[in-house]
């Protein structure tokens, strides 16, 4: 059992969408303090591997798939992430932005404050656009382009007029989104047998 689910669970009073206050590392703070409380040992910056695992008694692990099997047959695609500091409060008070079809390069568009939980202080705001890897490859520098991302964010209402920019920061983050490619489901059921074949790993 996990008390600090049971807690949430118990506790909802209609069919709303719960959020972290501090969001998911405001989960995963709380339920490192559950396993601390159990005894549970936590060990960060380790290999993590196959072989490495044996060593442990159980494994609950929550990183790529490929790094506890072979998981030919299955690949991964990543993406950029530019984070823009726009001066004062240009968009509205909202914390997520989905922007389907083709008009923009961005597919979501983030307020990383709002997931704070405390006062947001608006004299600068940060957004977190993220941009598939897809059509672009790996290499793309999109800081040589604010002009056509800042446009974008206009034309899709998410930024208000003419803002100044602050500061803008690109990240590449490899193996993000998993490419369901024919043959997948096979390749993905071989690598969870073998993983299931350890007996002390269980992937989450």
């Amino acid at each position: 059992k996990l008390p600090q689910l049971s807690r949430v669970l118990s506790s909802r009073r209609d069919e709303s969408f719960w959020y972290p206050t501090r969001g998911m590392g405001g989960l995963i703070d709380g339920l490192m303090k559950e396993a601390y409380a159990l005894g549970v040992t936590v060990e960060t910056g380790a290999p993590v591997d196959a072989d490495s695992l044996r060593e442990w008694a159980a494994v609950l692990h929550t990183g790529p798939l490929e790094s506890v099997s072979n998981t030919a047959g299955m690949s991964r695609r990543g993406l950029y992430l530019l984070h823009l500091r726009y001066a004062g409060a240009p968009t509205d008070e909202v914390d997520t932005w989905y922007v389907p079809g083709g008009e923009s390069w961005f597919g979501r568009v983030s307020r990383p404050a709002a997931f704070t939980g405390g006062r947001i202080d608006r004299s600068s705001t940060v957004l977190a656009l993220e941009i598939p890897e897809g059509r672009w490859g790996r290499g793309r520098d999109f800081l040589g382009e604010l002009d056509v991302i800042r446009g974008q964010l206009m034309e899709a209402g998410i930024v208000r007029g003419e803002v100044e920019l602050l500061g803008a920061k690109q990240t590449f983050v490899g193996g993000v989104y998993p490419e369901y490619r024919r043959g997948w489901v096979a390749s993905w059921s071989e690598a969870m047998a073998s993983v299931a074949s350890l007996g002390n790993v269980y992937m989450a």
